[in-house]
């Protein structure tokens, strides 16, 4: 099994797809409809941002935004937590260690989706 990409739907693809651009340091954008759908490249890894519109037709399910945690390794969290600050992301604490070694600190997308940048410490556990 492979895992190659994840999908946050969403009711506006635009503004989302604007954020993670932004907090992410993405430049390089894939396959992209702003009503639809859009994907953004990160290495060998793809971040796609549907409308939940477009999820409901395709899977004739109910879907909804704001429900998901995801998490970035980032190579230092103090730099990242300062950078967000600086560009008017607020995070929802300061960074913070864990018992198993790593240092992370959470904040919320446009949609309400939970986000932790961490950065595993020279004793982390995992």
């Amino acid at each position: 099994m492979k895992h190659k990409y994840f999908s946050i739907t969403t009711r506006n693809v635009s503004v989302l797809a604007d954020f993670y651009k932004t907090v992410l340091w993405i430049d390089s954008i894939g396959m992209s409809d702003l009503e639809n759908y859009v994907e953004l490249n990160i290495d060998s890894f793809v971040v796609c941002i549907e409308s939940i519109a477009s999820v409901e037709k395709r899977s004739r399910s109910s879907f909804v935004a704001g429900a998901i945690l995801i998490e970035f390794e980032v190579s230092a969290v103090d730099v990242e937590y300062a950078r967000l600050k600086e560009i008017g992301i607020e995070p929802l604490s300061e960074p913070f260690d864990n018992p198993w070694g790593d240092e992370d600190f959470y904040f919320h997308d446009p949609d309400g989706n939970l986000i932790c940048f961490y950065t595993n410490g020279k004793d982390n556990i995992f």
